[in-house]
């Protein structure tokens, strides 16, 4: 008996000291909960991006963050330019240090919530010197490793308003500085400007709508060529996984871009799941300095054949071979640019077409011959729009270079993305067609003119190569065809774009002494480029002026040729569909007008667009289609069989493409305009709106309104308006409704400074003439 009581003495005893412990274990655990709690006030710091991206890093002058500001000497953070990164109050550093340090990678964007004030209104009663000063107030945001000083040289730099701005978020995109791929611990501002900055937050935060699912999102310049990239440090390694145990070709690029003494190593190995791993490749490189051209990508290729390792991985690591103080600070790194891995025989035929879009900037659709034009000067644009179908009646979204190509990519009215002027960026969080097709397994590549279309608009998104550093129709040979010979093998979508036919027109002998023998008379061919005003020239002047635009398309059609007889001779010609476009026009004294981006006249706004090859699309068809711009996107990628890249405005013309008896859609479009009012202190949008053979063009904010019907000179005696009052009522009534209906983006709740665009396209847009 005494036995048993004490067995249960025991149990009795084991049980009480378990709910002992768990009650110091509740307590415990509650205080430590109500310790380290998250507050949505208190700022959360990341030791390890990887384990938390979702968590985001704030600094704030509100509530309970006030007191990392004060710890620095400050109340609100004041910026002026005479104190020099300085508290304006207290005559200390303006920066911020994190208790702990975070890692970069874990955000992909920084918020910084300010208010801006003028010291002199840079509008009213302003000297020609002040105002350059506001247009060029500048916000930087720098920063640096835990413990080291602050180096400026890792900084991102935005322009301010011109005017005084109440509080406002400016957002600074962290992905395309490769810089941001080590540990953060002080992060300061500066300000360039007759301005006061006061900040009241700086966020870092991470939107994985920013993040591209395929290829890497840190887009590195090298050269003329912009591609994503991963920066390795030495000691750092970048792993992608091996699709296939059938024998591969890897095709990667390197590149070193900053100049210093370091010489660093380049290891690729298979890893196995188990096992020892293997060497594949190995290569040394120098600091740029020691070569003759600078940076630049070196492309690697390379054969592999895994065997039969189980579940390779491939691995690129960076390891130095000679230690300098340089390589401590961060600054020295190798560019990797996404590899791309493909089958060495692939065995299946292609199940989808190749595309390639070509892009001719500023050409009059009807100075082709194909579209009515009495003079031949485009026999092989000619020829291959009889290959395909051609669109009548096509339209470009914007009379200018950069709205228009984004609104080409995008398949959205530049209203929605926000790319109105030369500096305007689009923002990462709006998918791009390359990306569409790169997500579904298309190699993607360009070679672009530069200025308008440079990959500082972030035109580049989702091209794993994008290179912009040539005007000239020559780019066609030298850049363009050999990167298509090398993704003949794969499935692949090319961009191309030349700035060949606009202004100024270079002098194309001997094509031009045919078009106007004997001229003598002032016209160089830079007079749009040069913006003279009040621009009076004869007859025989403008005609000059028109034989010098149409030497220029004839030029370009004879690159054209080449690029024709390479896809036969690489035997692509019926694997590929071949699209030529136009982003806009050019006036030659239409209404008293010239050049372009002045009008929403046809002769701006009526491009070519011509799809052929690849048996998708009948020949010699003319389709009577008023298909926008940004309707091929969706249209494209239909006719290819993928899933269509459509949006809220863009629509399929595939069916009425691919059946003539199909009905087409409703005959409807638009296009705008955003102009600067004859005193240049405000901005007056224009809108034209096509159903059937109607035309209107409304202005806001004044409201005036012209009707024309189609075709038309667009004249004062051609507008109707008051003859078709019934009807200039239905068709502003669906303008009107269409601009308001029209999606809003999350770029509207923040703002993003013009960043400073590099010598070489600035000097190109003052040649282009985007620059005054």
């Amino acid at each position: 008996m005494q036995r048993h009581y004490d067995i249960l003495m025991k149990w009795i005893g084991l049980i009480i000291l378990g709910l002992s412990c768990l009650a110091l274990s509740v307590i415990f655990c509650e205080r430590c909960w109500f310790q380290h709690r998250p507050d949505p006030e208190k700022p959360i710091l990341l030791s390890d991006c990887r384990t938390a991206p979702h968590v985001r890093t704030e600094f704030s002058s509100n509530l309970v963050n006030l007191e990392i500001f004060q710890s620095h000497g400050a109340d609100w953070l004041v910026f002026s330019p005479e104190h020099n990164l300085e508290l304006s109050a207290h005559g200390r550093e303006v920066r911020v240090v994190a208790d702990v340090s975070f890692e970069a990678l874990s955000c992909n964007y920084v918020d910084i919530c300010f208010k801006l004030h003028y010291h002199e209104d840079p509008l009213q009663n302003a000297t020609p010197k002040k105002s350059r000063s506001h247009r060029n107030s500048m916000l930087t945001i720098y920063w640096n490793n835990p413990g080291l000083k602050i180096s400026k040289t890792k900084s991102i730099a935005q322009k301010l308003p011109q005017q005084d701005v109440d509080w406002t978020t400016y957002r600074f995109f962290l992905s395309e500085h490769p810089f941001w791929h080590g540990p953060i611990g002080i992060i300061g501002l500066a300000l360039k400007g007759d301005c006061d900055l006061t900040v009241s937050r700086i966020t870092f935060d991470y939107d994985p709508a920013l993040r591209s699912e395929y290829g890497l999102s840190t887009r590195l310049r090298i050269g003329t060529e912009t591609r994503p990239a991963h920066c390795l440090s030495p000691g750092q390694y970048f792993e992608s996984s091996l699709p296939s145990l059938k024998p591969v070709v890897i095709e990667f690029g390197v590149a070193m871009p900053h100049s210093t003494q370091e010489t660093l190593e380049l290891f690729l190995t298979l890893v196995p799941e188990k096992g020892e791993s293997r060497l594949v490749w190995s290569s040394v490189f120098a600091h740029p300095a020691s070569t003759e051209n600078g940076a630049f990508w070196q492309d690697i290729t390379l054969s592999l054949d895994p065997g039969r390792i189980i579940m390779p991985t491939l691995r690129w690591t960076c390891k130095t071979i000679s230690q300098t103080d340089s390589s401590q600070d961060g600054k020295v790194y190798l560019a990797l640019s996404q590899p791309i891995i493909h089958e060495e025989n692939p065995v299946s035929s292609r199940s989808y077409p190749n595309l390639v879009l070509v892009s001719l900037d500023t050409l009059r659709a009807d100075h082709l011959g194909c579209y009515g034009y009495p003079v031949s000067i485009s026999p092989w644009i000619d020829w291959l729009s009889r290959q395909g179908s051609l669109i009548t009646q096509a339209i470009t979204p914007y009379p200018s270079t950069a709205p228009a190509h984004i609104s080409l990519m995008t398949g959205l009215f530049p209203m929605q993305h926000g790319v109105l002027k030369g500096k305007d960026r689009l923002s990462p969080e709006f998918p791009t067609l390359a990306e569409h097709l790169l997500k579904h397994n298309y190699q993607t590549f360009a070679v672009t003119g530069g200025g308008n279309v440079d990959a500082y608009h972030r035109i580049d998104k989702g091209f794993l190569s994008y290179d912009d550093g040539e005007r000239s129709v020559l780019s066609l040979e030298r850049k363009f065809l050999p990167k298509l010979k090398r993704m003949a093998a794969s499935r692949f979508f090319g961009f191309y774009h030349t700035y060949e036919i606009h202004a100024p027109y270079p002098i194309h002998r001997p094509f031009i002494d045919y078009l106007s023998p004997h001229y003598t008379g002032p016209v160089t061919g830079e007079e749009f480029v040069s913006k003279i005003e009040n621009i009076s020239l004869d007859q025989t002047d403008l005609k000059h002026m028109v034989a010098l635009y149409d030497a220029g398309i004839h030029y370009t059609d004879v690159h054209l040729h080449q690029f024709i007889t390479t896809l036969i001779d690489c035997h692509l010609n019926d694997q590929t569909i071949v699209v030529i476009v136009a982003d806009h026009g050019e006036h030659f004294a239409e209404n008293g007008l010239y050049g372009h981006g002045n009008s929403l006249f046809s002769p701006l706004i009526n491009v070519p667009i011509i799809i052929a090859g690849a048996g998708i699309v009948p020949a010699w068809a003319l389709f009577d289609l008023k298909i926008n711009l940004l309707d091929l996107p969706h249209t494209l990628t239909s006719l290819i069989g993928l899933p269509p890249f459509s949006t809220a405005v863009s629509r399929d013309f595939t069916r009425t493409i691919q059946d003539q008896h199909y009905p087409a859609q409703t005959q409807e479009t638009y296009s705008e305009l955003r102009t600067r009012s004859s005193e240049r202190n405000s901005w007056i949008d224009g809108f034209a709106y096509i159903q059937d053979n109607y035309k209107l063009i409304l202005t806001l904010p004044d409201g005036q309104k012209k009707l024309f019907i189609l075709p038309s000179q667009e004249s004062s005696a051609d507008n109707i308006i008051d003859d078709e009052k019934e009807k200039t009522e239905h068709m502003e009534r669906k303008l009107r409704e269409f601009l308001m209906t029209r999606p809003q983006s999350r770029h509207d709740y923040y703002h993003e400074g013009e960043q400073q665009v590099d010598p070489k396209t600035e000097r190109l847009l003052h040649a282009l003439g985007y620059l005054d």
